[in-house]
């Protein structure tokens, strides 16, 4: 979410949109990218449960900085809603995913009342707004879908990063990287990975990094001992395009999805795909993009895994649809014009 809210803002700024982005948790990498693109960020962290009912600190700098519409993301729908009905301007919501197939019912109520402030919602998938729909009582006429983008250029082949990444990495040539960008959630399921790498024999010529942190990470940890194939965690990357030119593969083993924009970055970059059958994720990956395996079986990814590692012209063939998919489907253009339509339409009210 935090690549997508970066590259949202740098597409709006190059096109004469002043953007400014509250941050309501300390830490991540999406100050430093903010910064490089010059884009102004704020830390407004919320320290006590009532913050998202009465945001007074966002009230207060949206209104010095002269906001005049609001775009929120998962996680503080409410107090952006709260904040922006304070001060009379439109707010657009964009849901990435749930929480779970079945989210906590005080988060649902939270989710109602906000969407009751909402001008616009947004869903980046079709499968995410037949959820939404579900689970806030709300038509479908209610709930755009705008499915997400990136900027494909970022990621053309670019061999000096691979190679450079993969020395970094002490990877071999005849090492299978399988890669996954991915926070350390339950919902992001790299337990399962861990899982599914201490299946696989030792003898299979792959390694498995995974970039991103998060309180799993213990956790993941311990498991991922049992392995004997290499494991590492590589913690929170911001070179996400060089990282995909190091990947053979990229791997999105997640309980939970919608449209997730690492699949799309691994796509763009000509990786083949090891994706769960969750969300929007399998329509896209069965097109030819890779191999999809059901959620939560450790055994069905690491057979997957080891499929992979086996055929490389096959990876070449997936690897070759993906990146025609992305350029085709999923570039920043229609996701950027969308959105600023979306503006307009609630500006002119």
């Amino acid at each position: 979410m935090e690549r997508f809210v970066i590259s949202l803002a740098a597409a709006l700024s190059s096109r004469g949109w002043r953007t400014t982005i509250y941050c309501t948790q300390r830490g991540g990498p999406l100050l430093a990218a903010a910064a490089d693109l010059n884009i102004e960020a704020k830390v407004l962290p919320f320290e006590t449960k009532w913050d998202n009912l009465a945001p007074r600190r966002l009230i207060r700098e949206m209104r010095a900085d002269g906001i005049q519409l609001v775009h929120s993301q998962n996680g503080n729908w409410l107090a952006a809603a709260v904040a922006a009905r304070w001060l009379n301007i439109p707010l657009l919501h964009t849901e990435h995913g749930l929480e779970g197939p079945r989210e906590h019912w005080k988060l649902v109520l939270q989710k109602r009342a906000a969407a009751a402030l909402t001008g616009r919602l947004v869903a980046v998938s079709q499968s995410l707004q037949r959820q939404l729909k579900d689970q806030l009582g709300l038509s479908l006429s209610r709930i755009q879908v705008i499915p997400n983008g990136i900027d494909t250029a970022v990621y053309r082949p670019d061999a000096a990063a691979r190679q450079s990444l993969r020395q970094e990495l002490g990877i071999g040539p005849d090492t299978v990287l399988i890669g996954a960008l991915a926070r350390l959630h339950p919902l992001k399921g790299i337990d399962v990975l861990a899982e599914a790498a201490a299946l696989i024999p030792a003898e299979t010529p792959v390694a498995i990094v995974v970039a991103g942190d998060g309180d799993e990470r213990t956790r993941v940890e311990a498991i991922a001992a049992r392995s004997a194939v290499p494991f590492k965690l590589l913690g929170m990357r911001s070179d996400i395009a060089r990282l995909l030119q190091g990947f053979d593969a990229l791997v999105l083993p997640s309980r939970s999805e919608a449209l997730p924009i690492a699949l799309l970055e691994g796509m763009a970059s000509r990786r083949p795909i090891i994706a769960t059958s969750v969300g929007e994720m399998p329509h896209i990956v069965q097109a030819g993009a890779g191999l999809v395996v059901p959620p939560q079986n450790p055994a069905a990814l690491a057979k997957a895994i080891v499929e992979m590692v086996q055929q490389h012209e096959r990876r070449a063939a997936f690897g070759s649809t993906a990146s025609a998919i992305a350029e085709e489907r999923f570039g920043i253009t229609a996701m950027v014009d969308s959105y600023i339509q979306a503006y307009h339409d609630l500006l002119n009210r």
